[in-house]
């Protein structure tokens, strides 16, 4: 997942999901807060967003690579098309922005991919 900026291996991330609109619908995952500028994908949608929190993961910027697991109780939002989205940088840039369009209407699903880049082994399941 590296993109082997000037602070590698530490790494600014924050993973969240937007409904089909863009609009902000669950923060799931942010380290980094002091960096969090670089995040410019999430901050353009985080700033519009009357709730401010993270519903997962929080924390300081991250010292090293590991997986992320994010968790989204998906009954609470309305049967629809969604979006994941995952960012990360580890310089004082913007980096990688990688989106997984998915839908809740059809209840259960299981969908991986290992299509980006940066972003590995991507998997949404929906139980």
């Amino acid at each position: 997942m590296d993109n082997f900026g000037s602070q590698s291996p530490r790494n600014v991330y924050a993973v969240w999901i937007t409904d089909a609109s863009g609009k902000w619908v669950a923060n799931l995952g942010e380290r980094g807060l002091f960096q969090y500028p670089y995040l410019t994908q999430w901050r353009r949608v985080y700033k519009k967003t009357p709730v401010k929190g993270v519903d997962g993961v929080s924390g300081a910027t991250a010292s090293s690579f590991t997986a992320f697991t994010g968790t989204w109780d998906a009954a609470t939002a309305p049967a629809g098309n969604y979006s994941l989205h995952m960012e990360f940088t580890t310089d004082n840039v913007s980096g990688p922005h990688d989106v997984v369009d998915f839908s809740t209407a059809n209840g259960k699903f299981d969908v991986t991919t290992s299509k980006f880049t940066y972003h590995k082994n991507v998997r949404l399941q929906l139980n």
